[in-house]
């Protein structure tokens, strides 16, 4: 991933190394979250010295782009963080009713994400999304939390796949709040009292996006994840008109 660097006439080396880790973020190969090398192993990759690559950090730093590590180093920054999804789960806590509107959001953002998938997936990405899916398959664990955990590793290979920087930063700073919705629809499918049924759909669903990525469709793709967040509303909408009818539509 990381190259050695040639020197431009007139140019700083720690501007090059910048503008190459910089690249590589917006290109998604560094994601959000990701750990960079020690500096020593990532000053030898790149073939430039230690103080050198510490200013290339620094400039990355004082950008926004990359952020202290807690163990050390340093990690790619999520763009969209707290500052977006804590507002947001305090709506969805106050009023129930607005999770409609996350789940509006979803459809705009992943459709489009699967969309370019379609079109952009390598195949490295592809095998990603197969093996998300087969983790999810294989789960047997009735714990929603690693459900929910499992359903959110394909979305966000989706998101990886788009090659799109802001869908994946975006993504990623969504993480939180998803989860909890994904955990908290499990759930209701596990209230329902069809737990292997609900499951089962919830991964066939996923398999017709995955087949429409891999099929190079980007509108089958669309058509597929609008589809699979049309019945995720319809869980939800089954869970708010009362118990009993959420368990005849889970």
């Amino acid at each position: 991933m990381f190259k050695p660097v040639t020197l431009p006439p007139a140019r700083r080396l720690s501007d090059v190394v910048a503008r190459q880790l910089e690249h590589l973020i917006v290109e998604g190969r560094l994601q959000p979250g990701e750990g960079l090398p020690s500096e020593r192993e990532l000053a030898k990759q790149i073939g430039v010295s230690r103080p050198s690559l510490r200013e290339a950090l620094s400039e990355l730093r004082s950008r926004g782009l990359i952020e202290p590590a807690r163990n050390g180093g340093a990690v790619v920054t999520e763009l969209t963080r707290t500052s977006l999804t804590e507002p947001l789960s305090q709506m969805l806590e106050r009023h129930p009713s607005a999770i409609r509107d996350l789940i509006e959001m979803r459809d705009v953002l992943e459709a489009h994400a699967a969309a370019l998938a379609a079109e952009r997936a390598t195949a490295a990405d592809i095998r990603k999304l197969e093996a998300a899916l087969e983790a999810q398959i294989r789960g047997r664990s009735r714990n929603t939390a690693s459900l929910a955990k499992r359903d959110l590793d394909f979305h966000q290979a989706i998101a990886q796949a788009s090659h799109n920087i802001a869908i994946l930063h975006t993504a990623h700073g969504l993480t939180k709040l998803i989860k909890v919705f994904l955990q908290r629809g499990y759930e209701i499918i596990l209230a329902a009292g069809d737990a292997r049924e609900g499951k089962a759909a919830v991964e066939a669903q996923h398999a017709a996006i995955l087949d429409a990525i891999r099929a190079r469709d980007p509108e089958a793709a669309r058509r597929a994840s609008h589809a699979h967040l049309h019945q995720t509303e319809h869980i939800w909408t089954g869970a708010a008109a009362s118990p009993s009818q959420a368990r005849r539509r889970a």
